[in-house]
C-alpha cells in the first residue's frame, strides 16, 4: 500500500466515523499525491456532507471518469447513481439526474445484483410518476438492502 492509498484509507475511515472535515482533508491530500477514482469519490462524498454541493459534483464527476478509464464499472456506476441523487435532491435538476441515472443503469447492466442496484432502483423510484412501479422498485431495493446488510439503503 502506497502513501496515497494510506491517505485514502484514512479518509474512508473518517467518512465511516462521520468526521467529514477530516475525511475531506485526507482526500484532498490523496488527490495531490496521485489522483484516483477512490480519492475523488471520497472527496465528493465528504464535500456533500459539508454542504459543498458544487465540489461534490465536480469531484464525483471526475471520479466517474477515472473509474471508467480504469474499467471499474461498479464504482463508475456508484458515482453515476450518486450524481443522479445529487442533481435531483440538491439542484432540482431532473434532466441531469435522469441522465446520470441512465448512465448508471447502462453501466450496471450485466453486473451481479447488489446493494448498488438497490440504490439505483430507489433513485429511479424517487422520480417515477407510476407509483405502483415505484413501490415495486422500492421493495426490491429493500430486499437487496436486507440481503447485503446495507442499513443506509
Amino acid at each position: 500500500m502506497g502513501a496515497g492509498d494510506e491517505v485514502v484509507a484514512a479518509g474512508m475511515a473518517a467518512l465511516d466515523d462521520g468526521r467529514w472535515a477530516d475525511a475531506r482533508s485526507s482526500f484532498e491530500r490523496a488527490v495531490v499525491h496521485t489522483e484516483s477514482g477512490a480519492a475523488r469519490y471520497g472527496l465528493g462524498v465528504a464535500s456533500w456532507w459539508l454542504g459543498d454541493d458544487d465540489e461534490s459534483v465536480a469531484s464525483t464527476t471526475r471520479a466517474y471518469t477515472l473509474f471508467k478509464a480504469d474499467g471499474d464499472v461498479a464504482s463508475a456506476g456508484q458515482c453515476a447513481v450518486w450524481l443522479g441523487i445529487t442533481y435531483r435532491a440538491n439542484y432540482g435538476n431532473a434532466s441531469a439526474a435522469q441522465g446520470w441515472v441512465a448512465r448508471g443503469e447502462r453501466l450496471l447492466t450485466g453486473v451481479e445484483r447488489s446493494a448498488l442496484h438497490g440504490w439505483l432502483d430507489v433513485t429511479k423510484a424517487y422520480r417515477m410518476p407510476d407509483l405502483a412501479r415505484a413501490e415495486q422498485l422500492t421493495q426490491g431495493a429493500l430486499d437487496l438492502a436486507r440481503a447485503a446488510g446495507d442499513v443506509d439503503l
